[in-house]
């Protein structure tokens, strides 16, 4: 049976400069995510639908930009990768936490330093906290969409093993990435790649043979190899397609049930004005369900993998979403117990 798994070329990069230096679509998800948060802050001002002025929404973005960037990269150090707290460096960036090309984000730390963000702003401009809450989960959702596309884009965050005959499934040559720190042993089936990229036999048998040694060998083949793929080498994806395994494409299944399906239910339910706190809550809620099931499809990050079980049996991801859950239903109890004035409310007409 002939394999026809795609095997996945996309470009990180909408404009590539040169090496690293460029516009990466991850970037642009960030950006855009904050720029309609502010849009639709701004919005619900001008509806007066919102006690937030227009000037206090700029501030308000600049304030959850901070909190986003801060908590995103702090929880991917605490939950993910701890050791980076005490890598303390001699050159640029000096501490291992500020290496945000090294594991990225975490997207619980990013949710942590928003009620931070908001916590901060509601005490400064004495506007309540469940409202700023309520206000960020829309340009957030729009951010986690589109930032999980981005995810799928840059070949991480990929799937589990899935059936061959999966329609969905999707071969990423990043997987080698894995292979040269945890399964060494599969990097043999590289020859054929390696060939076409002017290795010779035995200095790939060298390699092999002492892979410990020849890492960074390794890491420049899987560089060239991937590189090859997107510049569209027919000849490098058929030498690369019969020693991938095919996989879930995680990132893309997370874009929907962890952003655009909750923002389709938020938006209906605020369609009328509701006690502040309703939104966020539901929305933390809605998010956790939608990231414990999508946790059954996603790899455990390699690093973490031999501590990913937690003594419930579930993984890292779902461990916090579990108690990101239990969080959010009760601050949604709250919001609804509380004595405060209905806010929002799209489909209502403005006041005159």
């Amino acid at each position: 049976m002939t394999d026809t798994t795609w095997v996945h070329n996309l470009d990180p990069f909408l404009i590539q400069f040169s090496g690293n230096l460029g516009i990466r679509w991850y970037g642009l998800a960030y950006v855009t995510g904050f720029i309609c948060a502010f849009l639709f802050m701004k919005w619900f001002s001008e509806k007066k639908l919102s006690p937030l002025t227009v000037d206090q929404a700029s501030d308000f973005l600049t304030t959850l930009i901070l909190g986003v960037l801060i908590g995103g990269r702090l929880g991917y150090a605490i939950f993910y990768s701890p050791q980076l707290l005490t890598d303390f460096r001699p050159s640029v960036p000096f501490w291992g936490v500020l290496a945000v090309w090294e594991g990225g984000m975490a997207s619980h730390g990013g949710f942590i330093g928003v009620w931070v963000a908001c916590f901060y702003f509601s005490w400064k401009n004495k506007i309540e906290f469940p409202h700023l809450g309520d206000l960020t989960v829309v340009g957030a959702m729009v951010g986690i969409g589109l930032g999980r596309i981005a995810n799928f884009i840059n070949g991480e965050l990929m799937g589990r093993v899935a059936a061959p005959d999966f329609p969905l499934a999707v071969k990423f040559p990043q997987d080698i990435y894995r292979w040269i720190g945890y399964n060494p042993g599969k990097l043999e089936t590289l020859k054929e790649p390696a060939m076409l990229l002017g290795v010779s036999p035995g200095d790939f048998r060298t390699w092999t043979d002492n892979v410990g040694m020849y890492k960074s060998k390794f890491y420049g083949l899987a560089d060239q190899i991937i590189t090859k793929i997107q510049n569209g080498d027919n000849a490098m994806v058929e030498a690369i397609r019969p020693i991938l395994e095919p996989r879930h494409p995680s990132p893309l299944y997370a874009s929907f049930t962890e952003a655009w399906i909750p923002l389709a239910i938020l938006l209906f339910i605020w369609r009328k004005p509701r006690k502040p706190g309703i939104i966020g809550s539901t929305f933390i809620i809605i998010y956790s369900i939608g990231r414990i099931f999508n946790e059954q499809f996603r790899l455990p990050d390699a690093h973490i993998a031999n501590l990913a079980e937690q003594p419930l049996g579930i993984s890292r991801g779902q461990f916090i979403s579990l108690w990101m859950f239990l969080i959010g239903v009760g601050f949604l109890i709250w919001s609804m117990k509380r004595d405060s004035k209905p806010l929002g409310g799209w489909a209502q007409k403005p006041e005159s």
